[in-house]
C-alpha cells in the first residue's frame, strides 16, 4: 500500500499546474491596469478585430478592447515555480518589451515573449510557446502580461497559462489565402482640405492595404482592392476624413505609385457610374453613407412585379430604424425589407428620402421615439 500510494503521489506531483485559462467572467485574482484588457476575458474577437484563432476553450487575455490605442498590463498573483517549463499561447503584436508576457523573478524580467506581428495583414493566431525555467524550480515568480504599444498591432492575446514537465509543441498555422505578388510600399503626405479621402477600387482581386497617420495618431488601416493602373478602376472609395481636416496626413498604401498617387482630399465623393441603375432594382431600397449594407431579402420582386406596389402613384411605408437594422414593412405588412448596418456602433446621423431619376413628395411624417420592452434597458 505504501508502495503504490507513493507512486500516485509522484505522478500527481508531475502532471500540468494550471496559471490561468482565462475561462472566467472576470481576471478573478489577477491584478489589472488601463483598460486595454477590458473588465474579464475576452471570448473571441473583439469588434474591430481579425478573426483570433487558436486560443483553447471560450475565452483569451486579449488587449484588444477599444481597439490597438488604449494600455494596460495584467499582473498575476506571485506563485512557486514547480515544473520545467511555463506553456502558453500567444499571438498579436510582435514589439519587445511593449506588446510582451513577462516573468519576473523577484523584481528581475528574467523571461520574455512576444506575439509574431509587427507588420499589417496576417492573422491574429495564437501559438504555443515555452520557457525552460528548470533554474528557477522552488523559487517565487509573478507573470505579466503588457500591452504598452498604440498603433498597428498595439496588442497582445494569452491564453492557457500551465506549468508542465513537458513543453508544448507548436501547432501549424491556418493557411493564409493565397494572393498576387503584393504591391510596393508608397508614403506620401496628403493635405486633408476636404470632408473625404477618395481612393481607387478594382472589382478584379489585388490586394492591398493603406494605412493613415495624423502626426503620430493612427486614424485608418484597411485592406483595400487596389487597381494595378488607372484603366482597371471600377469605383471609388471614401473616408470620412472631416474631423482632420486642415492637418496633414500620412499615408502609406501597398500599391503601384501611379495608382498612390491618385489618392488625394475632396469635397466631393466620385463614382465612375450611375448608382441604382440596374433594370431590376426595386424602386424602394436603403441605401448607407459608411460601410456596407447586408440585404438578405435582395431585390424585393415576386413574378416580375415589384412588392412595394405603389397606388395612385403613392406608397405607404413604415420604417424602423435603430442601430442594429433599417427595417421597412409596406403592402400592409405583406412586404418586409430589412438591411444590416456594418457600423452598428457608430452614431446613427442623419436619414434622408432621396428620388434619383425623379421628384419625390412627402405628403405626411409621423415619427415615434421607441423604447426597449426590456426592463432597466
Amino acid at each position: 500500500m505504501l508502495v503504490l500510494a507513493s507512486a500516485a503521489l509522484a505522478r500527481a506531483d508531475d502532471g500540468d499546474l494550471l496559471l490561468n485559462d482565462f475561462e472566467g467572467a472576470d481576471f478573478g485574482d489577477w491584478k489589472t491596469e488601463g483598460t486595454a484588457f477590458g473588465p474579464g476575458a475576452a471570448h473571441g474577437t473583439l469588434p474591430g478585430q481579425m478573426e483570433v484563432t487558436g486560443f483553447l476553450g471560450k475565452g483569451l487575455a486579449n488587449s484588444f478592447h477599444g481597439g490597438d490605442g488604449p494600455t494596460g498590463k495584467l499582473t498575476s498573483p506571485e506563485f512557486t515555480i514547480e515544473r520545467d517549463y511555463l506553456t502558453f499561447l500567444i499571438g498579436g503584436g510582435g514589439y519587445q518589451g511593449k506588446t510582451c508576457m513577462n516573468l519576473l523573478v523577484g523584481e528581475d524580467v528574467v523571461l520574455t515573449a512576444t506575439g509574431p506581428k509587427t507588420e499589417p495583414g496576417g492573422s491574429e493566431f495564437l501559438n504555443w510557446e515555452n520557457w525552460d525555467v528548470k533554474k528557477y524550480r522552488s523559487k517565487k515568480a509573478v507573470i505579466q502580461i503588457v500591452d504598452d504599444a498604440s498603433g498597428d498591432w498595439g496588442h497582445i492575446n494569452v491564453d492557457q497559462i500551465s506549468q508542465s514537465n513537458t513543453p508544448a509543441k507548436k501547432k501549424p498555422a491556418p493557411p493564409i489565402r493565397t494572393q498576387p505578388a503584393p504591391a510596393p510600399e508608397n508614403a506620401r503626405e496628403v493635405a486633408i482640405t476636404g470632408k473625404y479621402l477618395i481612393f481607387p477600387i478594382s472589382n478584379k482581386w489585388q490586394r492591398g492595404r493603406m494605412t493613415i497617420r495624423i502626426g503620430d495618431q493612427w486614424v485608418h488601416n484597411l485592406d483595400c482592392d487596389f487597381p494595378t493602373e488607372k484603366e482597371a478602376i471600377d469605383w471609388w472609395g471614401w473616408l470620412d476624413m472631416a474631423e482632420y481636416q486642415g492637418k496633414t496626413a500620412l499615408i502609406s498604401t501597398k500599391a503601384t505609385p501611379e495608382i498612390a498617387a491618385m489618392i488625394e482630399s475632396s469635397n466631393q465623393l466620385r463614382h465612375l457610374q450611375p448608382l441604382y441603375d440596374e433594370a431590376l432594382r426595386p424602386q424602394f431600397h436603403i441605401s448607407q453613407m459608411r460601410g456596407w449594407n447586408n440585404d438578405p431579402n435582395g431585390m424585393c420582386y415576386f413574378e416580375c412585379a415589384e412588392m412595394f406596389e405603389m397606388k395612385d402613384d403613392k406608397v405607404t411605408l413604415r420604417v424602423l430604424v435603430d442601430r442594429p437594422m433599417f427595417e421597412a414593412v409596406g403592402g400592409g405588412g405583406a412586404c418586409y425589407k430589412n438591411s444590416a448596418r456594418r457600423d452598428m456602433g457608430k452614431p446613427l446621423g442623419k436619414i434622408s428620402l432621396t428620388a434619383q431619376g425623379g421628384t419625390l413628395t412627402v405628403e405626411s411624417l409621423e415619427a415615434h421615439k421607441m423604447t426597449s420592452t426590456w426592463k432597466n434597458k
